[in-house]
């Protein structure tokens, strides 16, 4: 189909709307729905559906949620806003309202070359600086008015301060802050930090312009909330080491804790690319978009014990003593849990099914959502079991998914740490057979091992494969005995990881398919600065440990299997999504991302994660640049065109998503110049929107009709099995295979 023709209908459907009866309008939308990819205008045209059918209007926004990405004036982008603004007046929230149109303005006068509007906003903004600026003695009415003008203009962290000020200065006043500001990225964590009364230190760092009286007016602020302030403008530090500055007030920062450093989102970006401050200062706060970089960011300085042990609400030197404890056991299997499904159990039986007979135990680090309190699925699973070798930790708050993997290895006691999700499973032999690799190779800190690929029967079908169907498949077979192993470099593996994620399962992603000494962990430290990050975190630390590392070692056996499910994070991460029921992961995940979440640096956001392999994968290889792991060489030999082609061939058209996550894409093509995105639109942009009415596949076909029987794969020949019980679990599976390998 034309896309002028799509449009057309699109167009005259919204032209009639109110002139049309409910149920025809439903019938066009659905059937506008099947032609792909959905469209912005589609989801405005369905939300002015739901006004004209009285549906509530904070539903209708919901509804708007994440169907955009204002960072630049792609189509129907204004339009999106201006329906915002609307239906936020609805509400009777002017001040939303008025974020929305201040955002059409900037992205008019940033992009469209249009001259501001110098509507009524900015003279209230000017008379309400002087006022704070000027007073002695802070008046409520101009606390709460700067505060709303803070985040009229996105500046959403000197909002969330002068919140706290006005909360410390008028108690009795009933003005809160709002949720949707709590949930962006570390902003509870901030906020929390801003109120707990305790003398940390602030380092304010300021350049010319109108940013400085804003952060004039923050050192007020955090003076008034107990905070010890330090100021800097930029053209004052006449060597121009703001790095040196930084050290200076870490050295004397003699009880320990977190510094603060707030600083505009542009300057924070160029502090990040300093070499010296890649493994000391991280960005706390997310950009909402480049064109409100002048705005202010937060991040943390220092030490990156003294961050997590803040995290994680305990002391540092509990987390030096977890980071460098003597072993207590052979091994440690670390399964991080969140909100999981019954797979669970199916799991835990095939780590305590173990012909190893020495000591070891099973980490559980339960991370279920917070509201769910003590008495989670995870706990009644571990309680049920009733095993002493399983440690069960409830982390105490919703931690983001990298913090979930690096709490619990802390805990861990034993020589060797690897991790499972909780669907994944373990074959009879693998301690076994590790114990014994350990002994041959005391000098080799790292080990990656072969895996069975396991799909659960009540996967979803548009993660992997057909619903219904357990399957189970396996490349190699496992031969009993001393197995082969042998080294490689790691140089060549990661660069082709560029061109083939394959390749990233030759990397140790220390989830499921290797694992480290526990000493290596304090190596990661000294290497990196940091431990666990990343958009992905088993390939963020693939990565890692791929360029730090020149060799690695492969067990030439299946160990683990691999699990698929619904449940599964990466499955979830990957996954189209097909209707406008579903949430998206930012939605599902949003309560997590409130304290030690990894913020994208303006590098890593020329990558941006679009839930495909290849993109995630592209995003971790910017972290690792971001940390300084990867060289500038090697930053510099990018080839680009590779890269976005990659994840524009990852886009599928049946994705709601797939309009939102090409102009995300494609504003990042652009940050290259007009050459390169001339060549990604002819190549690829064009060709993705053009629109196709996709046919629904028929679910009583004889191939669905058969879902019931299990699906084996071993050594690329199908195997034909009667009993459909034989592989319904993970555990089954793995008797399964210990079964078949013992013949």
């Amino acid at each position: 189909m034309d896309i002028e023709k799509y449009y057309e209908m699109l167009e005259h459907l919204e032209e009639h709307l109110q002139n049309m009866d409910m149920e025809t309008v439903n019938q066009l939308l659905d059937a506008l729905f099947d032609i792909k990819p959905v469209r912005l205008k589609w989801y405005l045209i369905k939300a002015k559906a739901m006004v004209k059918e009285g549906k509530d209007t904070k539903e209708i926004i919901q509804f708007l949620d994440e169907k955009c990405e204002p960072w630049y004036p792609y189509d129907d982008v204004e339009a999106y806003l201006a329906l915002l603004e609307v239906l936020s007046e609805m509400t009777g929230d002017v001040v939303e309202s008025k974020r929305y149109r201040y955002q059409q303005d900037k992205i008019r006068e940033v992009f469209l070359d249009m001259q501001s509007m110098k509507w009524e906003l900015e003279g209230e903004w000017e008379t309400t600086l002087q006022n704070v600026e000027n007073s002695q003695l802070l008046q409520y009415s101009d606390i709460n008015t700067l505060s709303d003008l803070y985040y009229i203009r996105g500046n959403f962290y000197l909002y969330v301060l002068w919140k706290a000020v006005s909360g410390r200065l008028f108690p009795n006043e009933e003005e809160e802050i709002r949720q949707t500001v709590l949930q962006k990225w570390n902003a509870k964590y901030y906020y929390e930090h801003l109120l707990n009364g305790k003398k940390e230190k602030f380092a304010i760092i300021t350049t010319e312009g109108e940013e400085q009286i804003s952060c004039k007016l923050a050192a007020r602020a955090l003076e008034l909330l107990d905070k010890e302030v330090h100021f800097l403008k930029t053209e004052e530090n006449a060597d121009g080491d703001i790095h040196k500055w930084l050290e200076k007030l870490a050295e004397s920062n003699t009880e320990g804790g977190v510094i603060f450093v707030l600083a505009s989102g542009i300057l924070t970006e160029q502090l990040l690319e300093q070499k010296d401050m890649k493994a000391r200062l991280e960005r706390l706060t997310v950009a909402e978009n480049d064109y409100q970089e002048g705005n202010i960011a937060v991040s943390r300085y220092g030490d990156y014990l003294e961050y997590i042990a803040d995290v994680y609400n305990v002391s540092t030197q509990e987390i030096r003593q977890e980071l460098y404890q003597e072993p207590t056991c052979r091994f440690s299997v670390i399964i991080p849990c969140r909100n999981v499904s019954r797979t669970l159990y199916y799991t835990l039986k095939t780590c305590l099914n173990q012909s190893f007979k020495g000591k070891y135990e099973i980490v559980i680090s339960d991370n279920s959502d917070i509201s769910l309190g003590e008495d989670t699925l995870v706990y009644k699973i571990c309680r049920e079991l009733n095993d002493d070798r399983i440690k069960y930790y409830r982390t105490g708050g919703n931690l983001p998914l990298a913090k979930n993997y690096e709490f619990p290895y802390l805990k861990a006691k034993g020589e060797f740490l690897f991790s499972l999700g909780a669907d994944d499973g373990m074959l009879p032999w693998c301690l076994e057979e590790l114990d014994a690799v350990l002994d041959r190779y005391p000098e080799q800190k790292i080990f990656l091992w072969h895996e069975a690929t396991y799909q659960w029967p009540e996967t979803e079908e548009n993660f992997v494969g057909k619903s219904g169907i357990a399957t189970l498949l396996s490349k190699n077979v496992y031969r009993k005995g001393s197995p082969y192993i042998f080294e490689y470099p790691t140089e060549p593996i990661f660069r082709e990881s560029f061109y083939n994620y394959g390749n990233n399962y030759m990397l140790p992603q220390l989830y499921h398919n290797s694992g480290i000494r526990r000493e290596y962990m304090a190596v990661l430290l000294e290497k990196t600065g940091v431990l666990w990050g990343g958009i992905n975190q088993d390939i963020s630390m693939a990565v890692t440990i791929g360029n730090i590392e020149e060799k690695l070692c492969f067990i030439n056996n299946p160990l683990i299997i691999n699990g698929v499910s619904s449940n599964s994070i990466g499955s979830l991460n990957n996954a189209a999504m097909l209707n406008i029921q579903q949430k998206t992961m930012t939605q599902k995940y949003k309560s997590t991302y409130g304290r030690g979440q990894r913020v994208f640096s303006y590098i890593e956001r020329l990558c941006p994660p679009l839930g495909g392999y290849n993109s995630n994968c592209y995003t971790c290889i910017m972290y690792g640049y971001a940390i300084g792991v990867i060289s500038d060489e090697t930053f510099e030999a990018i080839d680009w065109k590779n890269i976005y082609a990659s994840s524009a061939l990852e886009l599928k058209k049946e994705d709601i998503m797939c309009d939102k996550k090409l102009h995300i894409l494609r504003y990042a093509v652009s940050q290259h110049g007009d050459e390169l995105l001339e060549w990604f639109d002819n190549n690829f942009y064009y060709n993705i929107l053009e629109p196709v009415r996709l046919i629904k596949e028929d679910a009583s076909s004889s191939e669905m009709k058969d879902s019931a029987k299990p699906h084996i794969v071993l050594e690329n020949k199908e195997m034909d099995v009667e009993d459909s019980d034989c592989i319904s679990d993970i555990y089954k599976a793995s008797l399964y295979l210990s079964e078949v390998w013992a013949k």
